[in-house]
């Protein structure tokens, strides 16, 4: 994780400090209208990604693996528009949340802060109910930069047993390197939507570890906002109690029949 730390520190010039501390600024007020390209749909990643990065560092390109200044910019502006889960992973950007210090990293934190503020609302409480489970995913895909996409499906209402093999929960590579974080109940657990929402929640936590660490990098009314940001969700993860569904028996996959003897 130090690398990339080490990575984020690099500032290529005063103006471009700017820039990235304009960011910060207008994602803790609210309102981003800083003049950086914004990714428009799924499909315009990394290429809008590269761009914005561009535009907080015009020598820099974007880099999920050690992310810099410009590129952390340039995620936060993806974070804070919502779209979290359209590319990349996660272990890179919780580092820099936790070890990234300077503007960049900051904006990053804002970003990530605000949309998991925002979104408290969607859970804090007892999740046993499929509509509610499908709301804390959505926030997840929203909030925490390189979430699993099939975090932001589930989310959007998608079925399950509909979805390819590889991106539903009982399968995807993504929900399983979730489920055995610390907080995770393992690699086996359950299936189907509560599968993923294991999953969720364990990197949830992380990333809000994360954000807490991280906000002692930082300082003045931009630390003082994170910080009231991570006061309010830390208790509201805590309090969190998703629906516990048994590891499927055979090949039976459905909540229906997983409990049904083999014949």
């Amino acid at each position: 994780m130090r690398r990339f730390a080490v990575a984020l520190v690099a500032l290529t010039s005063i103006a471009c400090k700017a820039k990235m501390e304009k960011l910060g600024d207008q994602i803790a007020a609210g309102t981003v209208e800083i003049e950086a390209p914004r990714c428009k749909a799924k499909t315009d990643a990394p290429k809008c990604l590269d761009d914005a990065t561009k535009f907080f560092a015009p020598d820099a390109k974007f880099d999920e693996v050690a992310p810099d200044q410009a590129s952390a910019s340039a995620m936060a502006l993806l974070v804070f528009d919502g779209h979290g889960s359209w590319f990349g992973e996660p272990p890179a950007w919780l580092a820099t949340a936790k070890l990234g210090k300077g503007a960049g990293g900051d904006a990053l934190r804002m970003a990530m802060g605000r949309r998991l503020a925002d979104g408290v609302p969607a859970f804090g409480h007892k999740l046993d109910d499929e509509g509610e489970g499908r709301k804390l995913l959505a926030v997840i895909a929203q909030a925490i930069p390189g979430a699993c996409s099939t975090y932001e499906d589930l989310g959007a209402g998608l079925d399950p047993n509909a979805m390819p093999p590889e991106q539903s929960p009982d399968h995807s590579s993504c929900v399983q390197k979730d489920l055995t974080r610390g907080d995770g109940p393992g690699g086996a657990y359950g299936f189907g939507l509560w599968r993923g929402v294991a999953g969720g929640l364990a990197l949830l936590k992380e990333a809000v570890r994360s954000l807490d660490l991280g906000s002692a990098l930082m300082s003045g009314a931009k630390q003082t906002t994170l910080v009231t940001w991570v006061a309010k969700v830390k208790p509201a993860v805590a309090a969190i109690e998703v629906k516990q569904v048994d590891r499927p028996v055979g090949n039976a996959w459905s909540e229906g029949d997983h409990n049904k003897p083999l014949k």
